[in-house]
């Protein structure tokens, strides 16, 4: 507390340091000199608990870019205002350390920049409960690999096309990548709710749209698909893993794919199920039934 001990022709002002992260009752007595002799204030203050504070969205290589025109944000600005979450937009998942994030989504240059160090602390991360949201595809290349070295400890794997392994001829990489594309790119796939697997991160969702997907693969018993590939039940286009907070592959590397397309798709559902990590809808109503501030202040002076 700072402040003056006597009267004045600028009245009295004091300036007090009080601590509103925990609940609490502060109580204090300020002596001062007036005309009469010595006066005396009483302050009392009362911390109330309050709702805790919004958590953290992290994007990992922001969808706000040069590359992106207004009119092919607006869906995905609609959904982000609708989540009750605060947005952030870092470069790569290693400048982490300051934030508590609720969900970490890792796309394109924030996958391609990742350091061999970021995957124990991200493991830690959703062990704790933090999910964590990766998109990736051969069509932007060098995110499978990079995503599958995240994804392994959890038992998910972005397919490729398998043209970078050693040893191949030019003619032999071609091949791979001409059958790739005639086996996912030529085609759009359109998933009905029969190839959507009953979950909370898919509620709400009965019809998809997959432009130029990547297969997910489960690697273990601990993942399980959410969007089976309708040409072929082996393979699924999203899975999940659940170590703690929810682990999701995303076969497709560009968000714009989900947020993008409307009726009669629910692509953009899917995409705000899995960045709240629960159904959407119960996640945006319980944001709205409390205020979301930090502790409240009560107090009076006597």
């Amino acid at each position: 507390m700072k402040g003056p001990r006597k009267t004045g022709q600028q009245g009295l002002a004091w300036t007090f340091a009080i601590r509103t992260d925990k609940p609490g009752q502060y109580r204090t007595t300020i002596a001062f000199k007036c005309d009469t002799g010595v006066g005396h204030c009483q302050i009392a203050l009362e911390i109330k608990e309050g709702r805790p504070a919004l958590p953290d969205l992290i994007w990992c290589d922001s969808p706000f870019n040069c590359t992106t025109s207004a009119e092919s944000l607006q869906s995905l600005v609609r959904m982000l205002s609708a989540l009750p979450f605060r947005m952030h937009y870092l470069d790569a998942s290693s400048e982490l350390d300051e934030f508590r994030p609720k969900t970490i989504v890792l796309h394109q240059s924030g996958l391609l920049v990742r350091q061999a160090n970021d995957v124990e602390p991200l493991q830690r991360l959703v062990a704790a409960g933090t999910n964590l949201v990766v998109l990736a595809d051969e069509f932007f290349g060098g995110t499978t690999g990079a995503a599958n070295t995240i994804l392994a400890p959890f038992g998910l794997q972005m397919k490729q096309d398998g043209s970078r392994e050693p040893g191949l001829t030019r003619d032999e990489k071609l091949q791979r990548i001409l059958a790739w594309q005639a086996r996912y790119d030529q085609t759009p796939f359109d998933v009905g709710s029969e190839h959507v697997a009953l979950h909370p991160l898919t509620q709400g969702v009965k019809r998809l749209h997959w432009f130029r997907p990547c297969p997910v693969i489960c690697t273990n018993g601990t993942a399980r698909p959410l969007v089976t590939n309708p040409a072929d039940l082996e393979e699924c286009f999203a899975a999940v893993a659940a170590p703690g907070g929810y682990v999701v592959a995303v076969g497709h590397s560009l968000w714009g794919a989900l947020a993008g397309v409307g009726w009669p798709y629910d692509n953009d559902r899917f995409l705000a199920n899995i960045l709240a990590g629960d159904d959407v809808e119960a996640v945006i109503a319980e944001g709205a039934a409390g205020d979301n501030s930090g502790g409240i202040v009560a107090g009076s002076i006597l």
